[in-house]
């Protein structure tokens, strides 16, 4: 059911301690939100196994216990798929109306967590598992909610026609959790990942770089910044290319000046096209 605000103010808590919130992106960022996160995979991908879809999955869902163990409660809208062949679940011929109200005033999914197919009221498999678990990583990453507004109907709305602000993504985290979070969260559920297993294989081989990197001395290139590093490796290159032309000038033999200045010039040309492209 609905048990909270559909716009609340922003948290880092995605993921409940034993009753307390856990706070994913801090203090060891990135990777304290992937490890946390990576343990729901292997638990979704565990219930996707046995072809069961949760339909509902939301951070309020998700206990970690003290020993770190973590369990996906609230499968009270879960559904057993099966394995059927040559079928897509993902067509209009069996409707779910998840936003529909019940008599006790409940919804059949959370709507910020609600995926877009789940909005249309189409049916449901897997891959809606997978946005929701999208939904919950970028919370865990950057604390936001990726879809929400004043109104169920606002919310929808962005579910259906707006992105994350990916800005909000931190700027250290690694370009495979970056493509991953984006696939969870397309708006067309067959580019998503077909089930959890594929998303905690590449979280444990992200996090295995990651700490042997670390151990090594290595980290994740940062973004280029822009600005006066930049400009002062251009100053370099063009002082390289100023003396080299006045060596060229001291050094050069007799002969036809106008031979030698059309030389001269093609070979400063060659340099500083040479120097252009290394730098930028």
């Amino acid at each position: 059911g609905l048990k909270r605000p559909i716009s609340r103010p922003p948290r880092q808590g995605v993921l409940s301690l034993e009753g307390s919130e856990c706070r994913g992106a801090a203090p060891g960022g990135w990777r304290e939100s992937a490890v946390l996160v990576l343990k729901v995979a292997r638990a979704l991908g565990n219930a996707h196994v046995h072809g069961i879809v949760h339909r509902d999955l939301k951070p309020d869902d998700v206990k970690i216990n003290q020993d770190g163990v973590v369990k996906i409660l609230d499968f009270g809208i879960a559904k057993n798929m099966g394995e059927t062949k040559n079928s897509d679940p993902i067509s209009p011929t069996t409707p779910m109306s998840p936003i529909a109200v019940t008599a006790e005033g409940t919804f059949m999914g959370t709507p910020v967590y609600m995926s877009p197919e789940q909005a249309r009221g189409k049916t449901v498999d897997k891959r809606t598992d997978i946005w929701a678990f999208g939904c919950c990583l970028y919370e865990a990453l950057t604390g936001d909610i990726p879809f929400a507004g004043e109104s169920i109907a606002d919310t929808v709305g962005a579910i259906m026609e707006r992105e994350p602000d990916w800005n909000k993504l931190p700027d250290n985290l690694p370009d495979t959790v970056h493509s991953l979070l984006r696939r969870c969260l397309e708006k067309n559920a067959r580019r998503r990942f077909s089930g959890a297993a594929d998303i905690a294989f590449i979280l444990e081989d992200t996090l295995e770089n990651a700490k042997r990197d670390l151990q090594t001395g290595k980290a994740f290139p940062a973004p280029q910044s822009s600005g006066m590093p930049i400009r002062a490796k251009g100053i370099a290159v063009l002082l390289v290319i100023l003396i080299g032309a006045v060596r060229v000038l001291l050094t050069r033999p007799s002969g036809s000046p106008a031979e030698e200045t059309e030389a001269n010039s093609a070979e400063e040309f060659e340099v500083a096209r040479g120097g252009k492209s290394a730098v930028f």
